[in-house]
Formats: C-alpha cells, sequence, structure tokens
C-alpha cells in the first residue's frame, strides 16, 4: 500500500493530482479499507473524467461501512459493492417493505340470497333473487328439489352479471306479474319442494331441505315471531345469513299488495311477536 502512496505523490509531481489522493491502508479515518485505483491520467485535462475519486468510479471494502468523499463505499457486513458509484439500487417499483410483490386486490366472489318468495293459491309462483355483495355473478340459478328428491328436478336460470344490489324476479307463468325480470312456463315448485341458489356451481342460499320431504310445506316461527309456512303464501327474507334455510330469517308478506315488489318493512325481533313494543 505504500507504492500506491508514492505513486499518489508522483502524480503531484507530475501536475496532474487529484483534490483527493487514495487514502494508504493504515489511514484509520477510511476504516482501513483498501482500494483499487486507477493508473493515472495522461494529461492534467483528462484528470476530472479519469480520477476514479472524482467520478465515483473507485471501489472500497472495508470493516467500517464508511462511504468516502468521491462516493466509493466499504461494508462491514459483507454487501457487494454497487459498481456505478456506491449508490444502492432502489427496490423495483410495487415492491412491499418486506419484499413481496404486491398486486391487485383479490376479486371477492359474489354473494347472492333468496330474498323472496312466492307460492299462491292460484298458478303463480315468483322467486325474487338479489346481489347482496362481491363482484357480479357469473353463472347463477335456482335449482328445484321435488318431494323429498336428492336430484335436481328443473332449474330457473338467472340473467348473468348481476351487480351489487341488483335483483332478479322469475316468475311462472310468463308475464304473470310486470316486475318479473325472467319468466318461466310449465309446473316449477310447491310449498314443500326445497329451492338452493347456486352461482358457479358453489350455493348461496336454500329454501327447505334438499332430501327432507316435510309433508305438506316447511313452516316455523318468522323473523317477527309469528308463525309462517311455505304453503299458499308470500314470505320476505329480513335475515342476511344464506346458505341453510333458517325460518326465523323470514316473514310472512302481503305480496299481492306489492306489485312493485318493494318488500315490508322487517321489524326489529326484539320489539315483540306483532312487531310493536312489547
Amino acid at each position: 500500500m505504500r507504492s500506491r502512496c508514492l505513486f499518489a505523490a508522483s502524480l503531484v509531481a507530475l501536475g496532474c493530482s487529484p483534490p483527493a489522493s487514495p487514502p494508504c491502508a493504515d489511514d484509520s479515518a477510511y476504516g482501513g479499507a483498501t482500494f483499487a485505483v486507477w493508473p493515472p491520467p495522461s494529461s492534467s485535462a483528462e484528470d476530472a473524467a479519469d480520477n476514479p475519486w472524482l467520478n465515483g468510479e473507485a471501489v472500497g471494502q472495508g470493516s467500517g461501512g464508511v462511504t468516502g468523499s468521491g462516493g466509493a463505499t466499504g461494508s462491514g457486513s459483507g454487501s457487494a459493492p454497487t459498481s456505478s458509484g456506491g449508490a444502492p439500487s432502489s427496490p423495483p417499483a410495487g415492491t412491499a417493505s418486506g419484499g413481496a410483490s404486491q398486486g391487485p386486490p383479490s376479486p371477492e366472489p359474489a354473494r347472492l340470497l333468496l330474498r323472496a318468495y312466492v307460492e299462491s293459491t292460484t298458478s303463480f309462483k315468483g322467486v325474487l333473487v338479489e346481489h347482496v355483495g362481491g363482484d357480479p355473478s357469473g353463472a347463477c340459478a335456482v335449482d328445484l328439489y321435488s318431494n323429498g328428491n336428492t336430484e335436481v328436478w328443473r332449474s330457473l336460470d338467472l340473467p348473468a352479471s348481476l351487480g351489487a344490489g341488483e335483483r332478479a324476479l322469475l316468475c311462472v307463468p310468463d308475464g304473470a306479474s310486470p316486475a318479473c325480470t325472467v319468466g318461466f312456463g310449465g309446473s316449477v315448485f310447491n310449498g314443500n319442494d326445497a329451492l338452493v341458489l347456486r352461482c358457479d356451481g358453489q350455493t348461496q342460499d336454500t329454501l327447505g331441505v334438499v332430501g327432507v320431504d316435510p309433508g305438506k310445506g316447511w313452516a316455523g316461527s318468522g323473523y317477527d315471531g309469528q308463525p309462517l309456512s311455505t304453503v299458499d303464501q308470500g314470505l320476505w327474507r329480513c335475515g342476511e345469513a344464506g346458505g341453510a334455510f333458517a325460518p326465523t330469517e323470514w316473514m310472512r308478506w302481503d305480496w299481492e299488495n306489492d306489485p312493485s315488489w318493494v318488500g315490508p318493512i322487517c321489524p326489529d325481533p326484539d320489539l315483540g311477536a306483532a312487531g310493536a313494543p312489547g
């Protein structure tokens, strides 16, 4: 290393001295780093371009992690030096501090519910499906299971790509109600059948229990504490748990006096059986 110091002195004698000479190995100001120094510039005019202490191309490895005035970098932890001036490279765009790539958020699957059900004393039947969350729906249908059977008897297809808050009203017979979105002909369901709402093969909601014949129909205590049944009645869904039939999420609904299928105001069940202060 002393020969390098003598070499730096010779540069001064030639009139081509860099403003900051390379340090010696025993110079404690540089942490004992060793430096690779280029040959001297051929002329003083090229000094600024060729001097590695001015253009940042001098590279050092030492124990102090010190950065010299010309950009030379020493590292005590074994990290690799940079090749162009000691500046560490920036992490790629879109990368979190932990190194994991931050891509677009994962899509949220569509969530649909059976919102209303009508099994009337006439031939009219109706099922109202509502999109309550997630991305637009895919291929969805209401599958019908008749009289306790475990095989789908008939499927009522829904319009594709229902968005948040949108509804689809399936009616039989076709054109029986101006509010209908999709009409069907023929026989569909009775009060003792099970209905299963599926999207892309995944169960979203049910009314009734597949494989069980309840007799005349499904019955229980409703959302407002009043008895209800799937026989010759209109039912409105107040709860939104979904996935399994629960009478306590439904209440009786006078569908004939609600031609637009707006639905009733669901009372607070804590107010009493009739929805009034008890």
